[in-house]
């Protein structure tokens, strides 16, 4: 139950189900394991028209299930309208995203689950891309901090 609750916790997410009292039921049979990054502004690369890159640099595991991730930005990024991030792979950049991508350009946490393909490419290690929109040029920002956190399991 305690690891149920530091998933919880982590993940900054409600999660309920229909275990009742005396049900034998682990909750999680392995721990939830976390690549941490804080990225920069300066660290970004710009891909072009309104889209900037960068790859962190710890890498994801040989059989890793990722389940979501956290974001925290600590200083705003200075986007004219919106700074939209995803989270997945050279390829196949939503990878790791469930939505559209969260508007990360304010201070504060943002949250997003795993997409339903989030299991492909689990046999190989994998490097994790990060993709931040501008609405409309990537030149029009200067400044923002994001510190990055993926959670997965090895099965």
């Amino acid at each position: 139950m305690k690891k149920l609750i530091t998933l919880i916790m982590a993940l900054g997410v409600m999660i309920s189900s229909n275990v009742f009292a005396g049900d034998n039921y682990t909750a999680l049979t392995n721990p939830v394991n976390v690549i941490e990054q804080t990225i920069a502004f300066s660290d970004w690369a710009d891909g072009g028209s309104a889209a900037g890159t960068v790859s962190l640099t710890p890498k994801l595991p040989v059989g890793a299930l990722v389940i979501g991730w956290r974001a925290q930005t600590t200083t705003a990024f200075d986007a004219d309208t919106s700074a939209t991030l995803l989270v997945g792979v050279s390829g196949d950049t939503d990878r790791f995203s469930a939505s559209a991508g969260q508007d990360i350009d304010t201070v504060g946490y943002y949250v997003d689950l795993a997409s339903a393909t989030g299991g492909d490419g689990a046999n190989a290690e994998q490097t994790i891309l990060l993709t931040l929109t501008e609405d409309s040029e990537w030149g029009d920002m200067s400044a923002g901090v994001v510190k990055i956190k993926i959670f997965y399991i090895r099965p």
